[in-house]
């Protein structure tokens, strides 16, 4: 098994050889499934993540869109169509035109791969959107009546379910010249009817604690890339798979990979540590692919008392 990577210097060598990874697209791009939502049922957990961290969560009849970026690319957008930064090395699972009727748009925070104002400006400006502290300017500013800014272990109800704000490991700035706690970074745990889906955004390794119910969740999306170099904000799939297991998750909901390039570990390279971190329990991990549609089972079968 792969060694979790530590930090190490950012060298000049280094930051050519990342440059050169976010404008240039892979020749064998990752293969993307096709989810139908419309055939989702409402009385069940359903997930499927579109791209990067952009997720799609029917939880008990409420439809949830996460972090939304689903654009060519993300970045500094100069003009409405002209974008400097990285390219999608896969589609999205879904277009915009594409997307169910949302109850409820989630952010976890303001980067711009998390928060891209191109999509934003896109979507039904009806819908609630929940954000962290020093988050709302920029939803309203994409035109959205209905902004809701949620501070750590505080809760509210949107769209018909329970929004917890839970702390996570990351930076919230958007711009360099931010201060360092300008904007905080959010994870939430969502619960309807008996059921939670518990999603992290980005985040090193830490121990999660305000929120969090003490019996576990049903589902933790959680980032298994960007950690090379950037072990300080992201977490390895190593300590990922850890985290998971601490939540007491029943299932590990994999997110933040094969999209983008914005890190240095090859692109196949998260699941595949993922996957040799959870030997023995890899049916832990719901997807294995952009796009794949999971449902939570009823019942556990491979649980063991």
């Amino acid at each position: 098994m792969t060694p979790p990577i530590v930090g190490r210097p950012f060298l000049p060598k280094r930051a050519w050889n990342l440059l050169k990874r976010l404008f240039f697209c892979l020749k064998n791009p990752p293969v993307v499934e096709k989810p139908i939502p419309g055939s989702w049922s409402v009385d069940g957990v359903t997930l499927s993540c579109l791209g990067h961290s952009t997720t799609l969560i029917k939880l008990r009849g409420t439809m949830i869109l996460t972090d939304p970026a689903l654009l060519e690319r993300v970045g500094i957008r100069l003009f409405k169509n002209i974008v400097i930064g990285p390219k999608r090395l896969a589609p999205s699972a879904l277009s915009i035109s594409e997307l169910p009727p949302l109850d409820l748009i989630l952010i976890s925070h303001a980067h711009r791969d998390h928060m891209d104002k191109g999509t934003l400006r896109r979507l039904p400006k009806g819908v609630p959107v929940v954000v962290p502290a020093g988050g709302a300017g920029i939803a309203a500013g994409c035109g959205f009546k209905d902004v809701r800014e949620l501070a750590w272990g505080k809760s509210i109800e949107a769209g018909g379910a329970l929004i917890t704000a839970v702390q996570v490991e990351h930076s919230g700035r958007r711009d360099p010249w931010e201060r360092e706690g300008d904007r905080a970074c959010n994870g939430y745990l969502i619960s309807r009817s008996g059921s939670s889906v518990f999603f992290a955004g980005d985040s090193a390794d830490t121990r999660f604690s305000p929120g969090l119910a003490p019996s576990g969740v049903d589902v933790a999306v959680m980032g298994i890339g960007g950690y090379d170099p950037f072990i300080w904000s992201h977490a390895t799939p190593e300590q990922v798979w850890k985290m998971s297991r601490e939540l007491g998750a029943r299932y590990l909901f994999p997110i933040h990979w094969g999209t983008f390039k914005l890190s240095e570990e090859r692109i196949d390279e998260p699941m595949r540590r993922l996957l040799a971190a959870a030997a023995g329990e890899e049916w832990r991990v719901a997807v294995r692919l952009i796009g794949q549609t999971f449902v939570l089972p009823k019942e556990n079968r491979y649980e063991r008392s």
